[in-house]
C-alpha cells in the first residue's frame, strides 16, 4: 500500500518513540494491516544526495533483513546527523533490541 500524505500525518501523530539518540529517532505504531511499512526522513542538511541515499538504502536493507515488514508495525526513522559513516553493523546493534521488545504480530 502506498503512503498518502494523510496516512503519513496520522502515523507521525500516533507513533511512539522507541529509540532516540543524537543521531536518529525511531518511532513505530501498530497498523491496521499485518504488513509494516517504512518512512525514512533525511533532511537536506545531513549531506549530499549520494550520502542521504546511502543512509536510506542502509535503513531499507535493515528493514528487509530484520523482516520488520512482517511484524505489523509502521516505522519512521528521523535522521538528525550524518549516518553515512556509521557501519551497518552498528545500525543492526541499534535495531536488534527494539525487535526483541516487539509483541508478536497479531491483528489489532
Amino acid at each position: 500500500m502506498a503512503w498518502t500524505q494523510s496516512a503519513i500525518k496520522s502515523l507521525f501523530y500516533k507513533a511512539r518513540v522507541v529509540y532516540r539518540d543524537a543521531r536518529l529517532t525511531i518511532k513505530n505504531a501498530r497498523n491496521a494491516e499485518l504488513i509494516g511499512r517504512l518512512v525514512v526522513v533525511v533532511p537536506k542538511k545531513i549531506g549530499s544526495a549520494p550520502q542521504r541515499n546511502l543512509i536510506k538504502r542502509r535503513i531499507r536493507a535493515l528493514f528487509s533483513e530484520k523482516k520488520l515488514a512482517s511484524m505489523g508495525f509502521d516505522w519512521v526513522f528521523f535522521i538528525k546527523q550524518p549516518l553515512h559513516q556509521v557501519p551497518f553493523s552498528q545500525l543492526v546493534a541499534i535495531i536488534d533490541p527494539l525487535v526483541q521488545q516487539l509483541p508478536p504480530n497479531t491483528p489489532s
